[in-house]
């Protein structure tokens, strides 16, 4: 996968709940949802790359859940010491986050 698709998806996946907490209060706002109708192809992509997001944390094991939650949204955890605390190898870590960034490039068409 081209890397710079990579850094775009780590960065969507690293903010997912700030991206789609903002999406859903823009749209239970109904003052702000005329203004952000100007900006409806930011709000369609938003949409598209939360629901690509959650489509693939559904297929994921419960470890795997647990994974993206410290390494990407907790952000305080080396892949080391989650490797430990979930009593997996590196090696295994970065295959679930490489295939799980392959998987969100595949369904937003970015990559066949």
């Amino acid at each position: 996968m081209d890397k710079g698709i990579k850094k775009h998806i780590e960065y969507e996946l690293k903010n997912y709940i700030k991206t789609r907490d903002k999406f859903i209060s823009v749209l239970e706002d109904e003052d702000s949802k005329f203004n952000h109708l100007i900006s409806c192809n930011r709000l369609s992509y938003m949409d598209r790359i939360i629901k690509a997001i959650e489509r693939n944390l559904e297929a994921l094991d419960h470890k795997q859940l647990r994974f993206i939650e410290l390494y990407y949204w907790k952000k305080k955890y080396n892949i080391q010491f989650i490797a430990q605390y979930l009593d997996c190898g590196v090696k295994t870590l970065y295959n679930w986050k490489n295939k799980l960034l392959e998987d969100i490039a595949e369904d937003m068409g970015w990559i066949e």
